[in-house]
């Protein structure tokens, strides 16, 4: 869709409906880098309109020369909300330099703005910043890194702290599309004028909604020293600053700011409506492991009785369909009902993507044992012809027993199960070279 300002047609696309909350991406970028971190999130929290929209200069919005300083910035994202939200009270999102014009916005439309987001911040842009870190790199996969296309290298390399797969995959979709179709000579002539000419922190008044402020510990781009100041202008603000994250936090710690905006979320509904959410979290058992071994090959370890045989169980019974048998049997000498997995069945089956399907306890947690619980499996390619095995298990009820359930197979999945798996891979993968 197109929003007309001026001259100008803002490009924007609008997902669900319900509560507004506006979207600003970051510089170099568009879009699709918000919808990338958000939507995700979003599928398990409906009741929300997200209106994703491209800055002058960026992603589909031409950038014209009068749109020369972050304050004439700030006045077309304002003419965009007034066209496209009119009065209504809308949340706001934004990264980097989306946050910087998020922190603009608020300002002029306070009594509106019914929460806050903000991530990896740009916060003052002319300011000095002494614990800025330089850039480093936490974890780096080299096999990753050599099949990474010349044209996304420098992004992963000068940027991401954490440069393995799973950052790797959500580049082209994510960053590249912005990245490689910014107005460079627009935006270079913008960054001349990059600071606001006001003070965006001086509010009517103290902004009690809910507000989260994400940093990364080793952000190179913008720092995490600034971002930690604004804390004191919300008094219902969390602050989170993430080791193991640098600019690219909701890639590189995807799982905690996934959990951080969830709960950003819920305040803003219970600020609404008044009813207090659930603190409680669902108790789930989450491991992963990457082997050197292509998906197709790990698909077949889980999916088929003689590939389960060589790393889980001695015998299994396996009808590869949703509502189909599902049972592995680890002890042939057991009475019938306590050798394994007597009775469960596959609830999804995604070739070569996913794999869920009941679960149950040991035999000799008697009281819980007739209960299921679910495990999904899901199977990621990597370059290489390498895959990642991502496992999580839920479902969990409350008790003694449930307690030592859950720490069983808290245990057993990654030091034994997913231990064996990798070693049965490498051993076929050593068999082929």
């Amino acid at each position: 869709m197109k929003c007309q300002v001026k001259d100008i047609a803002l490009f924007y696309e609008v997902r669900g409906s319900g509560r507004p909350i506006l979207m600003i991406h970051g510089y170099y970028l568009d879009h699709q880098v918000m919808m990338g971190a958000m939507e995700p999130i979003f599928a398990s929290h409906p009741g929300w309109q997200r209106i994703y929209f491209d800055m002058p200069g960026m992603g589909q919005t031409p950038g014209p020369e009068w749109v020369n300083s972050s304050d004439v910035m700030l006045d077309v994202v304002d003419a965009f909300v007034e066209q496209v939200l009119g009065d209504r009270s809308f949340a706001i999102a934004g990264l980097s330099y989306g946050a910087y014009i998020a922190r603009g916005l608020l300002q002029r439309r306070f009594s509106q703005v019914d929460g806050l987001l903000l991530f990896a911040p740009v916060v003052a842009p002319t300011e000095p910043d002494d614990y800025r870190p330089s850039h480093g790199v936490l974890v780096r996969d080299e096999s990753v890194i050599s099949a990474v296309p010349l044209p996304f290298r420098p992004q992963l390399e000068g940027t991401m702290v954490v440069q393995d797969g799973r950052v790797f995959n959500r580049l082209p979709t994510e960053f590249a599309p912005g990245f490689f179709g910014a107005d460079r000579p627009f935006l270079e002539t913008l960054r001349q004028r990059y600071a606001f000419t006001f003070d965006p922190d001086k509010l009517p008044d103290s902004f009690a909604k809910p507000v989260l402020i994400i940093a990364g510990r080793q952000d190179s781009g913008v720092g995490y020293w600034w971002p930690t100041q604004l804390i004191t202008q919300y008094p219902r603000g969390t602050l989170a600053v993430l080791d193991r994250a640098g600019h690219g936090l909701n890639l590189e710690q995807a799982g905690l700011f996934n959990q951080l905006v969830a709960d950003w979320i819920k305040r803003m509904v219970e600020a609404e409506n008044g009813t207090p959410y659930d603190t409680m979290e669902e108790r789930i058992i989450r491991t992963s492991i990457d082997v050197d071994t292509d998906v197709h090959t790990v698909w077949d370890a889980w999916t088929t009785e003689k590939g389960i045989s060589k790393f889980f169980a001695p015998a299994s019974h396996i009808d590869l369909r949703v509502g189909g048998v599902y049972e592995l049997y680890f002890d042939l000498e057991a009475p019938k009902g306590q050798q394994g997995s007597e009775g469960m069945k596959l609830l999804a089956v995604e070739h070569e993507k996913l794999l869920t399907f009941t679960w149950n306890a040991p035999p000799h947690l008697t009281q819980i044992r007739a209960q299921q619980t679910v495990v999904a499996v899901r199977f990621f390619p990597l370059p290489g012809a390498r895959s990642r095995v991502v496992l999580t298990h839920s479902g969990w009820g409350e008790g003694d027993e449930w307690d030592e359930a859950f720490a069983y197979f808290g245990h057993v999945w990654p030091t034994v199960v997913l231990k064996r798996l990798q070693d049965y891979l490498a051993g076929i993968s050593n068999l082929g070279q």
